[in-house]
């Protein structure tokens, strides 16, 4: 009989005890000896699935039996015997090879999702879904595979699963070519996390920095740097080294492999690869530029770039008013108006990173003038689209075309002349929120989200009055009146305001929930 049908009538007749042992009032001595010449097999011939059932059915045994009518003695005798059973079935089990491959392809979810626990004990799915781009559901299952595999195990933490890698695991990963990407984790880093990370984000004009620490909790004050005109990627990348490095000086018990970097932009990027491919508004070679790749060569630490809206999408679902929500939005009406989408509990990216891009869907000819058409291109040279019409950028220069240029310097003076020149310059913000609702309306009727929050500058919300109150009622409105059936009931729309820290702190949190497996 070769080892494999061995094995097979091994597994069988464990289950068979167990099932027979289950109507009996006792165990007998001819139970424990079966079941220790089973267990003493499979752990000499490396039965691994024999080990586990034998190891599963101890403990169910363990839980009900003796009954109430055998003696205090005879229970804890009892008790005793399957204790050392279950003991010998556990270390048999540590001390087998890993049923998985060591050929094991490092960019699977299997291979990532035991990389991430190992190198950040406590993962719960919500963050390793974030981590490996992908839903929950599908952490659960590859969960279920690296359990049974007995390289992972996972207790409750009140409502969440925490994740963590078993001595079996740790073996696995420092003999396989996993190793490498589970950072030498019998070193000095085997318990590395990032407990830090700096977020900056970069405008054309402006670079802002800020530290954050657990939770994203902001430490001390943004560092930010001006330019006279747009920057170029070269320039951009040195002030950004060089604001790292600021930032570290002054906190230098922050340093060392716990720390990462976050960058955000407007425009599209590849968040895989940290290249920009498209970024309006910027000057120079930014489109195509490798600015993950500049900065972790000047720096020599982990970096990820994304887009603006998606840094925002990733901090409100893992610090903020996302939380726990699996299908929703994070809309950004800045210069731009970028969205980062949450589907199923992940970020989606899309094929190349250009997801969620709503300020370049087409808006009607007449969002909220009839018969006027949008006069207006957006940075990126389309005409009749959202941003074309909600672009703050554009917003400015269309009220500045009605007055002196040197009376709308930029959107603050806009807004105040909007408040004076009803109802010209004020309906240029009802329009703006009237395009913006419409897309939104669009939004939901395609991906039908529980939450959106909706980021703006300080001035638009709804109780900012009066812009801010004709922005958002146009908004509101449009979404109400066009958005499909109960997807306008069914989603819930929160507001915040937005300047260029808290787009530092969403790009420093981005860093805290992906780094560990995107480095």
């Amino acid at each position: 009989m070769d080892g494999t049908s061995q094995g097979t009538e091994r597994l069988a007749e464990v289950r068979r005890l167990t099932r027979e042992i289950v109507d009996q009032p006792a165990i007998t001595d001819g139970h424990f000896n079966a079941l220790a010449m089973l267990v003493t097999d499979a752990s000499l011939t490396g039965d691994g699935a024999t080990l586990e059932a034998a190891q599963r059915g101890l403990q169910w045994l363990f839980h009900r039996h003796p009954g109430s009518n055998v003696s205090e003695a005879d229970r804890s005798e009892t008790r005793g015997r399957l204790l050392g059973l279950i003991d010998a079935a556990h270390w048999a089990l540590q001390r087998l090879p890993s049923g998985l491959q060591l050929g094991l392809d490092p960019n699977s979810h299997a291979a990532r999702f035991l990389v991430a626990v190992a190198r950040q004990p406590g993962l719960s799915n919500q963050d390793l879904a974030l981590r490996l781009g992908v839903d929950e559901t599908e952490v659960s299952r590859v969960g279920r595979r690296l359990l049974s595999s007995g390289v992972v195990w996972r207790r409750r933490e009140w409502r969440s699963n925490a994740w963590d890698v078993t001595p079996r695991g740790r073996r696995y990963l420092e003999n396989s070519p996993l190793a490498e990407g589970a950072e030498a984790l019998s070193g000095p880093r085997a318990d590395l996390m990032l407990t830090h990370a700096i977020g900056v984000k970069v405008l054309p004009t402006e670079i802002t920095g800020v530290l954050v620490g657990r939770g994203a909790r902001q430490m001390g004050e943004a560092v930010v740097r001006h330019f006279t005109g747009p920057v170029d990627v070269v320039a951009a990348t040195t002030v950004i080294a060089e604001l790292v490095r600021s930032l570290v000086a002054t906190n230098p018990h922050i340093g060392g492999p716990a720390l990462g970097l976050g960058v955000e932009i407007g425009g599209h990027v590849q968040s895989e690869t940290g290249v920009v491919v498209n970024a309006p508004g910027y000057t120079g070679d930014w489109n195509g530029a490798p600015l993950g790749d500049r900065l972790r060569q000047e720096l020599r630490m982990p970096v990820i770039v994304d887009n603006d809206a998606n840094a925002l999408a990733v901090y409100e679902r893992g610090f903020g008013d996302l939380t726990g929500v699996d299908n929703a939005a994070a809309v950004l009406v800045s210069d731009g108006v970028g969205c980062g989408v949450i589907v199923n509990g992940s970020l989606v990216h899309g094929v190349h990173g250009s997801a969620g891009e709503l300020g370049h869907l087409p808006v009607p000819a007449d969002p909220g003038v009839p018969g006027e058409p949008v006069p207006d291109v957006c940075r990126a040279g389309h005409h009749g689209c959202l941003e074309a019409v909600a672009g703050m950028t554009t917003i400015v220069e269309r009220i500045r075309s009605s007055l002196s240029p040197r009376e709308v310097p930029d959107l603050h003076d806009a807004m105040k002349h909007a408040e004076k020149d009803w109802p010209a310059s004020e309906q240029t913000f009802r329009r703006a929120g009237t395009a913006v609702g419409a897309s939104l309306a669009g939004l939901q009727n395609l991906l039908n989200p529980s939450r959106i929050v909706v980021y703006s500058p300080e001035g638009l919300q709804p109780d900012d009055k009066p812009i801010g109150t004709g922005f958002n009622e146009s908004m509101l409105q449009a979404m109400r009146v066009n958005a499909f059936s109960t997807a306008f009931d069914d989603c819930e729309v929160t507001y915040k305001r937005y300047a260029a820290v808290d787009g530092a702190r969403a790009a420093a949190a981005m860093a805290l929930l992906r780094l560990t497996v995107m480095d």
